[in-house]
């Protein structure tokens, strides 16, 4: 194995980073994978195996397991948890087909499914020709709002049909902010000198235009799939007919609920907001208003609430584990990986 580190020449955005590291790779299969995050040892074997019977296709996905990291912040109920919801042993491994335009509607209609888009983000990944493929369709490589969410509807649009393999093959680490080398020691230099690269000015962040710009950009991955959604009908991927098929009450629900009524931006972006939903709506925020209004009695309900203990019971059999990762020795990704290998 060769790994190879490469810098950016300027201090880039992340999905700008994504698009100079995919750039700067070379093989002929990519697997973008986040520092906190991971892939069990059996994954090369099987990715060898589905792509040589799928040689027509460019993108593929896969299962996942899930682990946090010590130290995280948010979802306390699910501290230290490690699932696993299957340990690969030799046997056959099947595959299907996901139909893109019903994958990309069921997470307009419920955001908490819009991971099952190929967002080749930690769980699934692409030939090199689908780069081609995708500049050819929309002109643009990483230049939507994010990474993942983006590159996965925008993917959605681009393909009619994905391979799904049933199979774990990787593990969604989450750690305390989102990039596990904030939870590695690193020398007084490297520290320096991360500090003095952060603090260089950012080039390269993405604009939004004229259609996507009607949703405001608040922060939180439920939002930026909506604005992909806008952005992929400014690329003309998508109708903008799409936009009269949306339930906005629905989706800025999702939105809202994201939001944190401490940042002292909370109503400024909340009028923002409130403007694009006026926009999208052809006039009518009445159903806007609603919604701010129980999102503040939601927001008071969960503040005066007790803090959640651990919401997920452990559970070991022979081929899946949901357990307490430092219960068990585990603190960080590669002894999580390491855990199931001796499974």
């Amino acid at each position: 194995a060769v790994i190879r580190y490469v810098k950016t020449p300027y201090n880039f955005p992340l999905a700008r980073s994504f698009e100079y590291a995919i750039l700067s790779s070379k093989g002929e299969f990519v697997i973008p994978l986040g520092a906190d995050d991971g892939v069990f040892p059996w994954m090369l074997d099987i990715l060898d195996e589905v792509l040589s019977q799928y040689p027509d296709d460019d993108i593929f996905q896969w299962g996942f397991a899930g682990y946090q990291w010590p130290g995280v912040k948010q979802n306390k109920a699910c501290r230290n948890i490690f699932n696993v919801p299957h340990i690969y042993r030799g046997e056959s491994v099947s595959c299907e087909y996901v139909d893109s335009s019903a994958v990309r509607n069921e997470s307009v209609e419920s955001p908490d499914k819009m991971y099952r888009m190929p967002t080749l983000y930690m769980t699934s990944g692409f030939r090199r020709r689908y780069l081609g493929k995708l500049y050819e369709k929309t002109g643009r490589l990483w230049g939507g709002i994010n990474q993942d969410i983006s590159t996965g509807l925008l993917n959605t649009c681009v393909y009619d049909r994905f391979v799904y393999i049933k199979e774990v093959l990787s593990i969604i680490g989450q750690s305390s902010s989102s990039i596990g080398c904030q939870n590695l020691k690193i020398s007084q230099k490297a520290q320096a000198e991360s500090e003095l690269w952060d603090n260089k000015d950012m080039i390269g962040q993405s604009l939004q235009g004229y259609i996507d710009r009607m949703i405001p950009d608040t922060g939180g991955e439920v939002i930026y799939m909506y604005i992909a959604l806008l952005y992929g009908i400014s690329l003309g991927v998508l109708e903008e007919s799409v936009i009269k098929s949306v339930n906005w009450s629905n989706a800025f629900s999702y939105i809202i609920r994201q939001m944190d009524i401490s940042d002292d931006q909370f109503f400024k972006k909340l009028n923002a907001l409130r403007l694009g939903g006026y926009k999208l709506s052809d006039g009518d925020c009445v159903w806007f208003d609603k919604l701010c209004e129980e999102y503040i009695n939601y927001v008071i309900i969960e503040k005066n609430s007790d803090e959640p203990g651990q919401a997920y019971d452990e559970v070991m059999e022979k081929d899946r584990f949901t357990i307490n990762a430092m219960a068990h020795g585990i603190s960080n990704i590669y002894e999580a990986v390491d855990y199931c290998r001796r499974w």
